[in-house]
């Protein structure tokens, strides 16, 4: 006769739902690339003489930085850097990869090279809300709540400007969390 499970234990058992992802995570959200400019397609092309091509379209680094995206949603925060780090050297120019690089070292405890990432991601993009958003929590976390109020200011400009409902309206809570924060040590 088979024994039967309790109910209690058996949710108890089921999997729970990964946290909501934050706002920098959602900015994070990997952007599939298009089909002719694959790292997979480019590979397996063959030149003339029968050798394989590398992939060498920059825009084919997406599926790295997807890659490096999984880690980071996974809690691999240290493999999750080291992808977004090699990234920014091959395309300097790429705001997602500085916004990944900030999120994945600021999990890993770098806060020195969090905010560089995301002072380079502002620097990139200047009307892009996110890059303040994580600058405001490094800032934060470096014990520096004036220097947070500042990037969350910019932050919900900027998210104002571009028409981010849900990001002004976050930025707006967390702005008003700090006021109170501030006036309550003052």
């Amino acid at each position: 006769m088979p024994k039967t499970v309790p109910a209690a234990a058996a949710r108890a058992a089921r999997p729970r739902p990964a946290p909501a992802p934050s706002n920098v995570e959602r900015a994070l959200a990997p952007v599939p690339s298009p089909p002719e400019v694959s790292v997979v397609a480019r590979a397996s092309e063959r030149s003339e003489v029968g050798e394989a091509r590398p992939p060498v379209a920059i825009s084919g680094l997406g599926a790295f930085a997807e890659l490096a995206y999984r880690h980071l949603r996974s809690g691999d925060h240290g493999q999750a850097r080291r992808i977004f780090e090699s990234l920014t050297v091959l395309n300097a120019g790429e705001t997602y990869y500085w916004l990944g690089l900030g999120v994945a070292a600021e999990r890993s405890g770098d806060l020195a090279t969090s905010e560089r990432a995301l002072r380079r991601a502002g620097q990139l993009d200047p009307r892009h809300p996110v890059p303040y958003v994580g600058l405001a929590e490094v800032a934060l976390a470096r014990g520096r709540p004036r220097d947070a109020h500042i990037y969350l200011t910019r932050a919900l400009q900027r998210a104002q400007g571009s028409g981010h409902t849900e990001l002004s309206q976050e930025v707006q809570a967390r702005l008003r969390l700090l006021t109170k924060f501030e006036r309550s040590v003052s």
